[in-house]
């Protein structure tokens, strides 16, 4: 089966590869962000480009990469385009998400790495980001649901905002991880920027290592000790703003299929069922329903005893 190449993905191949005849380029798997990637094979290797949806933020996201693949936490840039928003980079085969005891030991280490560097620095915070994001919707009517995302991911920042910045990755799920042997390497660095290390943590808990005891296991293999009340505050107002982060995700994607889709109309699923149904790929089919189950994962996490006891902290007196 044929797939219609853009043309600026064409040339920028041409532009690398120049003395490379009949490449042809073939389409993988595409998240929630509306990148267009395809594989290709050039010089006896495997490539893959990526154009993204969000120009504005590619020059940056060069500057990320380049910085986290110097550390061995990302795969070699071979090339970029601000102008185009397009990149090129090894081709990775990925194994299997490791969510042993191991793994989850192997992927703590991996973010001391990208945290405690100087890889990179400025960025935009996620709850920012996510109004920004929002804003450029221009609902004409305001979806309860995501106005309460927005409101959440907002007071958790503000928790958030009083930690130390660190070279963050602020996007990770299963599709830009990729394990390799021993190491593990992330992919799309498009909100890359220096954030709280528990956003990063948080994400991961998400989908990755989304049981309380694996969370809890990578937080205490992150932190190389047994978490205080404080790092369990920390890692819960980050929990907030990841799934608030997720949630906009999903429904952005479900304004793609229809513009006039609203949170307040959708039914969420339990937990157990949004897992079932990301593995079938009912998500890409209906993005709307894990918008609106994260949405409300994320409200019942704001009346989690850390994440109170976080914001308590935080509005007390003298603090």
């Amino acid at each position: 089966m044929s797939f219609p190449i853009p043309e600026a993905i064409s040339a920028a191949i041409h532009k690398v590869f120049p003395d490379e005849a009949g490449i042809v380029p073939q389409p993988l798997a595409q998240g929630l962000s509306g990148a267009r990637i395809f594989s290709f094979e050039a010089s006896g290797q495997r490539f893959v480009i990526r154009q993204s949806a969000h120009i504005e933020r590619a020059e940056r996201e060069a500057q990320c990469w380049r910085g986290a693949a110097a550390l061995g936490v990302a795969p070699r840039l071979v090339y970029a385009d601000a102008a185009s928003g397009i990149t090129i980079s090894e081709f990775i085969a990925a194994e299997a998400l490791d969510r042993s005891p191991a793994g989850i030991r192997r992927m703590a280490s991996a973010l001391r790495r990208l945290h405690q560097s100087q890889a990179f620095d400025g960025g935009m915070p996620l709850a920012d980001i996510l109004a920004g994001e929002v804003a450029k919707l221009g609902l004409s009517q305001p979806d309860a649901v995501i106005q309460a995302v927005c409101q959440a991911a907002a007071e958790a920042d503000a928790i958030s905002r009083e930690n130390a910045r660190v070279p963050c990755h602020l996007d990770l799920n299963p599709g830009n991880i990729v394990l390799s042997g021993q190491r593990v390497l992330f992919l799309d660095w498009e909100t890359a920027g220096l954030g709280d290390p528990y956003l990063d943590l948080a994400q991961l808990g998400v989908f990755v290592f989304s049981t309380p005891e694996q969370g809890q296991s990578l937080l205490q293999a992150y932190l190389q000790a047994e978490p205080t009340p404080a790092e369990q505050g920390r890692m819960a107002a980050g929990r907030v703003i990841a799934l608030a982060f997720y949630a906009l995700g999903f429904f952005l994607a479900a304004r793609r299929r229809d513009a006039d889709v609203r949170l307040e109309a959708v039914s969420p699923v339990t937990w157990g069922e949004l897992f079932a149904l990301l593995a079938s790929d009912g998500a890409q089919s209906a993005p709307e329903v894990a918008a609106a189950t994260l949405a409300a994962e994320m409200q019942r996490f704001q009346q989690s005893d850390a994440y109170r006891q976080a914001l308590a902290r935080r509005t007390a007196p003298g603090v």
